[in-house]
């Protein structure tokens, strides 16, 4: 449990513990994403900033996702990853893409970005989005939520 900030307010009605929950070490519900240990965001990318509290070497950035499509609930789009050293000025080190849904799904997604080892104080997850619900779904063009879980930074 590392002080932790985010770029946007989580919905009202999935906020939960906010920031706090995102890096508590409980991990969401697999069976429910209204349980409170769930997130829900539904405005553009959203960017966690973490501090360390001192220089950390790390080399792995994970999270989970639930999908609920029918629920229009879609998945991660794309995670960056940047540090810093002073909380201030970010250097870019990963990125990775993650497929989108072709049709309705459940599932509980792991995202995951593996990197050569860096040592960093502040780090900065930014996860893109679906913005808007795809043309396939009935929904199509409302805005799309994300819900995310725990971050684990190894």
């Amino acid at each position: 449990m590392k002080p932790s900030e985010l770029n946007q307010q989580p919905d009202k009605s999935y906020s939960f513990g906010e920031a706090a929950a995102i890096v508590d070490g409980l991990s969401g519900n697999k069976g429910n994403y209204k349980d409170g240990s769930w997130i829900g965001f539904n405005r553009g990318a959203l960017e966690i900033f973490i501090d360390f509290k001192r220089e950390t070497d790390f080399s792995e950035v994970s999270f989970n996702t639930y999908v609920c499509t029918g629920d229009w609930i879609f998945g991660a789009k794309e995670l960056d990853i940047a540090i810093s050293d002073d909380g201030e000025s970010y250097k870019p080190i990963a990125v990775k893409s993650f497929p989108d849904p072709t049709g309705h799904v459940e599932e509980v997604k792991e995202n995951k970005i593996n990197f050569d080892s860096v040592k960093a104080r502040y780090i900065k997850v930014s996860i893109k989005k679906e913005n808007k619900i795809p043309n396939w779904h009935g929904g199509a063009g409302k805005p799309a939520f994300i819900f995310i879980d725990e971050i684990k930074i190894k």
